[in-house]
């Protein structure tokens, strides 16, 4: 790996690195990281903290209405899940998969629950297993 990609990598999926316009980088950081609220994709975008978020439910809106992402709910909480996890999280979650999604992603996983619990400590610092019971 370029010793630019890891810094560029960390800035985009962790720390403010989506701009504006670039609500294709949402779909690739909802498959790189897996399911995340509202509030969490905006904490990784460019969007200043205090400023409307709109920017941001637009381009999850517009990632809706292309079918790339999908609009889910679980332990309590509103989330938005890649299109091609919804397998998992309907096998491993008990998610309702929406009407019309194709049936190449509803393919059933061995271990769901495991691959999304690998990619979320893939993806994390330490974490507890409180915390990783309260994600999922």
């Amino acid at each position: 790996m370029p010793p630019g990609a890891r810094r560029l990598d960390t800035l985009v999926w962790q720390s403010g690195g989506i701009v504006p316009g670039e609500g294709t980088l949402i779909a690739d950081l909802l498959r790189r990281l897996g399911p995340l609220t509202t509030a969490e994709v905006a904490a990784r975008s460019a969007v200043q903290p205090s400023a409307d978020t709109a920017a941001v439910d637009g381009w999850l809106a517009g990632l809706h209405e292309a079918r790339r992402v999908l609009p889910v709910a679980y332990g309590g909480q509103s989330w938005w899940a890649a299109i091609e996890d919804i397998g998992r999280l309907r096998d491993g979650l008990g998610v309702a998969v929406p009407v019309g999604v194709p049936a190449t992603f509803l393919e059933p996983v061995i271990d769901p629950l495991g691959e999304l619990l690998s990619r979320y400590a893939r993806t994390r610092g330490p974490f507890t297993s409180t915390q990783a019971a309260q994600r999922f």
